[in-house]
């Protein structure tokens, strides 16, 4: 009877470590699991890092090396030469000239409308016989929506072809006459601080250059925020 309890208690202790062992390995694998996903998280958050360090960098590498001309209040950025196709603007500029602005800008540009582009969004810069097309970035003083809305072109509902509400474009005329009457008549708050991001907003026309606004929520309002750059950082 000895012997068989020896031996129970043998098999029994036998058990417990199996067991502990069975617990220990399964500690194992979530420890591990867990370092491996926190790696991977660090690796992302890095690799995020570094490429949003590089489109800095490769930004403002764009910036020094584009153009600034000041035309009818306002500010225009030169488009370069491997923008073009992301305007859908044509790389024969000259061929694209419409007619004069009767204006020098800078002292030493000489501007034209644009064909293509039936709007001031764009106008064509000329220079020693160069040309290049030149983007509207910003005004030099404050202006209503409505007269942001003429610089594309818009001038009522029915110019607007297309809206892109975060990752959901509308291009429903009930939508867009609603989108308009409210753009239309609210104020343009400058001031973001302590408001609250919801989503961006970009307004098309008949060309492919748009309007960038930012929707967001202050004092439980909701209000827009005009962005006038056009080259965002991806």
């Amino acid at each position: 009877d000895k012997v068989k309890n020896k031996n129970y208690h043998r098999l029994l202790n036998g058990d417990k470590q199996h067991i502990q062992v069975k617990r220990m390995n399964k500690k194992s694998k979530i420890f591990l699991f867990a370092i491996i996903i926190a790696v991977t998280l660090i690796i992302i958050f890095l690799a995020n890092t570094i490429k949003t360090e590089y489109d800095i960098h490769k930004e403002l590498e764009r910036i020094k090396a584009t153009d600034v001309v000041e035309y009818n209040n306002a500010y225009y950025e030169e488009v370069l030469p491997k923008d073009l196709k992301k305007y859908n603007l044509k790389e024969d500029v000259k061929s694209d000239i419409d007619k004069p602005l009767n204006v020098i800008a800078n002292n030493q540009y000489t501007l034209y409308s644009s064909k293509s582009i039936q709007n001031s969004s764009v106008i064509i810069c000329e220079n020693n016989n160069n040309y290049f097309y030149a983007i509207f970035c910003n005004y030099t003083s404050e202006k209503e929506i409505t007269e942001i809305l003429k610089t594309y072109g818009i001038e009522k509902a029915d110019d607007i072809k297309k809206i892109k509400a975060g990752k959901i474009i509308h291009n429903n005329k009930k939508y867009i006459d609603t989108f308009y009457n409210q753009i239309s008549n609210c104020k343009i708050d400058k001031n973001t601080e302590g408001a609250e991001y919801l989503y961006d907003i970009k307004v098309y026309n008949n060309t492919n250059i748009p309007i960038f606004m930012s929707k967001y929520r202050k004092d439980n309002k909701e209000y827009f925020f005009i962005s006038f750059s056009y080259y965002s950082i991806n």
